[in-house]
């Protein structure tokens, strides 16, 4: 009860950053490819710095965090990754690197500053119950959003192109990229959200939270593999092998539902894929074995033979 009462004393401002990191994590999907994800990255950075500050210099409510991280272990990885990111720009073949940033490809030095100070207000605000609460949930829309995004992806609408008003073309037109411009980074930011969705549908009680959370992780794990990105294919495994010894307490329970999942989850594929005829099942086999989407046969075809330029016209022979 102690605890309830201190989480009800806190003002309902204490959750204005909160709300807005939320904010942020929902619109990061449609913004990762354009500049305007630099811009806002760096608003909400500093406006949660002044507010940060503004608590510390005039406080009024102080509320104990019921989550806690050992100090010395958030110093040494915000540590190790200022270090990586001064490493990096010191070595940078291009220094102009540094200070121009191309989303699909690599960051300025601004922008990964602002995830380590994201990072930190994100362990600040999100720390007591109830804000956790709120991030989980959020997550859980996010999902929803990326995969029903992926989907109309996959069936040839460009997200990018659709969102930039028909001025942004795919990066790779046999593949999901959404607006992060780059598969690997799809693939990957995909990866981060399936313990989220893993562990929902791990501990739903309800019949109508196991199939709301079936249905994330039978989407989430279709966007990993229509990213055709085998690095992400065997670190989603991996991942999954990682949760079930994390909840090795409950294992009957877990490989029940991971039966449930893999048998739901061969019907979805196998829908999707008649309807795409065939396209899943050859994106799926390129993750799995790293081949090339071209097969060596053809290789032959795309062999670049001559380059003419004719009044004013560039003409490619092969």
């Amino acid at each position: 009860m102690k605890k309830i009462r201190e989480l009800e004393k806190r003002p309902k401002y204490k959750y204005v950053v909160t709300y807005l990191l939320c904010l942020l994590i929902l619109v990061f999907p449609l913004i990762a490819e354009f500049n305007t994800k630099n811009i806002v990255l760096l608003v909400v950075s500093i406006f949660g710095i002044i507010w940060f500050l503004g608590e510390r210099i005039f406080p009024d409510t102080i509320v104990k965090n019921s989550f806690k991280v050992h100090k010395s272990f958030i110093g040494i990885i915000s540590i190790l990754f200022i270090f990586c990111v001064i490493i990096s720009e010191i070595f940078a073949e291009d220094y102009g690197q540094i200070f121009k940033n191309y989303n699909a490809e690599y960051e300025n030095w601004t922008v990964l500053l602002c995830y380590i100070v994201l990072f930190f207000l994100s362990i600040n605000y999100f720390s007591n119950d109830r804000c956790q609460v709120i991030f989980k949930n959020t997550v859980l829309l996010l999902s929803a959003i990326v995969v029903v995004m992926s989907l109309i992806e996959f069936f040839d609408l460009s997200i990018a192109a659709i969102w930039a008003g028909g001025q942004e073309k795919l990066y790779n037109l046999n593949r999901v990229t959404l607006c992060f411009g780059n598969s690997d980074y799809y693939g990957g930011f995909c990866c981060m959200l399936f313990p989220f969705v893993f562990e929902a549908f791990i501990w739903a009680q309800d019949k109508a939270s196991l199939v709301i959370n079936l249905l994330l992780n039978i989407g989430i794990i279709f966007c990993v593999f229509v990213s055709k990105s085998s690095l992400d294919f065997y670190i989603l495994l991996f991942i999954a092998f990682v949760m079930i010894v994390y909840e090795h307490k409950r294992i009957k329970i877990v490989l029940k539902k991971m039966l449930l999942l893999i048998i739901m989850l061969l019907f979805f594929l196998f829908f999707i894929n008649v309807l795409s005829s065939g396209k899943l099942l050859s994106l799926v086999e390129i993750s799995a074995t790293n081949s090339d989407s071209f097969s060596e046969e053809n290789e032959d075809i795309y062999e670049l033979q001559d380059i003419i330029m004719e009044e004013n016209k560039l003409i490619i022979y092969r």
